[in-house]
């Protein structure tokens, strides 16, 4: 029952972070440390094997060294996994560091951004619009919670206006927020 548990939580893991799993990536980080003290050449290595095998299945010729190639670049890993970059990236592949260095720069500057909530960087095509504090763009991650937020203040408003009717208090909803 435990390795079928295991396998359901690896999947679920594997699902919502988008990557893809080698089986016997699996058996070697669970008896690599029982104490669950990996090294960070073990880890770093595994990170690698599941951008590899991501990369792989979507059509990318690309080995372990490519990839810590693209990682000694200082790509972020939430764009590495994009299309758009690996695309972009499989074209400059061959030219010198200081050249992908550039190229890489101007990517970036055309395709890239930082959402200012979470400083994490994303495509800019996957940006939302954003409207509250300033005006600009966040990430999707960033305008769900804000879309959560919102509504759930709005409830909140709701209730107190109730409980000031029921009070028999004229309060108006700016002075509530």
């Amino acid at each position: 029952m435990n390795d079928d548990l295991t396998e359901k939580i690896i999947e679920k893991i594997v699902e919502t972070k988008g990557f893809v799993e080698e089986q016997s990536d699996v058996g070697e980080l669970e008896s690599s440390d029982d104490l669950g003290e990996s090294s960070s050449n073990e880890g770093d290595e595994h990170i690698e094997r599941i951008y590899r095998n991501y990369w792989l299945e979507n059509g990318y010729e690309i080995d372990i060294e490519e990839i810590r190639r693209i990682i000694n670049f200082r790509v972020e890993h939430e764009i590495m996994k994009t299309k758009d970059f690996m695309e972009s990236y499989m074209k400059i592949k061959e030219l010198d560091d200081e050249e992908i260095i550039g190229e890489l720069r101007r990517w970036y500057t055309m395709n890239a951004t930082e959402c200012p909530l979470c400083n994490k960087m994303i495509l800019k095509k996957e940006a939302v619009k954003y409207n509250k504090e300033f005006t600009g763009e966040i990430c999707k991650s960033c305008s769900e919670r804000e879309e959560n937020d919102v509504s759930e203040t709005e409830l909140r408003v709701k209730r107190i206006q109730k409980i000031c009717e029921g009070a028999e208090v004229e309060v108006m909803e700016g002075e509530i927020l």
